[in-house]
């Protein structure tokens, strides 16, 4: 892809969770003012340059014992442009389908964390209370693609955006050590979030990359947003009668106006009407 979109090459894994990825963000210019921690300088220098990151995003979650690699964070791609969704994984394309067509996001622990908490915390399919019949679904289905426990960092950017970056292994069952040891670097991992946002930031500001999920497919779920919001409901409307959170919503729309390329949820609606969506 050109400059108005994202370098990111996929190929599998022989385990079929996970795919192999290039990355490169610029040539750009990060911004980044003050110290630079050494363990951190390499990443900024290389997606400075036009090089590819993707080595370093996984050798620093390799040597926390994790395997796979995701970035989520709500960005407005032009001054005046509500947020859409920018989205970079390591996880299967199956994975990634299966989870948009059955609406996971509401009820993914990762999102209740970056919700909820500023600091980065540990969970695994053990530690995860909430035993609903659709929590449940969504950790069976996450465990047959290879998700079983997660670190996250969730992140707050300058704008009030909100998005995470997230560490995961297929590993089920989390000893004391580990657990320990994962626990005693989330301040690195943190660290690294940060790092790592800033730097798309500035990619999606100098290099106009566009979300990778232009152009897929509504869910059934964002339909009914969709649908709902055409008959004069508000977020809060919207939001009761679907029985998530606002911010959950917030999370869906996002995602609408990625798919459609409309920089406002009202622009979205016109183009799924004109599209015979709804």
């Amino acid at each position: 892809m050109g400059a108005s979109g994202l370098l990111l090459e996929q190929s599998h894994w022989s385990t079929g969770y996970r795919v192999r990825f290039s990355l490169r963000l610029g040539p750009l210019h990060a911004g980044l003012s003050g110290y630079t921690p050494p363990a951190f300088a390499s990443l900024v220098s290389t997606a400075e340059a036009g090089g590819d990151i993707a080595p370093f995003v996984m050798d620093f979650a390799n040597g926390l014992g994790f395997d796979s690699f995701l970035y989520w964070m709500a960005i407005a791609p032009h001054e005046g442009d509500e947020t859409q969704a920018f989205i970079i994984t390591t996880d299967s394309a199956d994975w990634t389908k299966t989870y948009n067509e059955r609406a996971y996001i509401e009820v993914d622990p990762r999102v209740q964390v970056f919700i909820e908490a500023t600091l980065p915390c540990v969970w695994n399919q053990c530690a995860v209370l909430d035993q609903s019949p659709r929590v449940a679904e969504f950790l069976a289905t996450a465990h047959r693609y290879g998700i079983a426990g997660r670190v996250v960092a969730p992140l707050r950017d300058s704008y009030g955006n909100a998005g995470m970056v997230a560490l995961g292994d297929i590993t089920e069952n989390w000893n004391t050590r580990r657990d320990s040891e994962t626990r005693k670097r989330l301040g690195d991992v943190a660290l690294f979030a940060r790092y790592f946002h800033e730097i798309f930031r500035a990619a999606v500001a100098q290099r106009q990359l566009i979300p990778s999920m232009r152009s897929l497919q509504l869910s059934v779920r964002e339909r009914e947003c969709l649908f709902l919001a055409t008959n004069g409901l508000g977020y809060e409307d919207i939001a009761g009668k679907l029985q998530i959170s606002i911010n959950t919503l917030r999370f869906h729309f996002d995602s609408i106006r990625s798919k459609l390329d409309a920089p406002t949820a009202k622009q979205a609606i016109l183009k799924a009407s004109k599209l015979g969506m709804l």
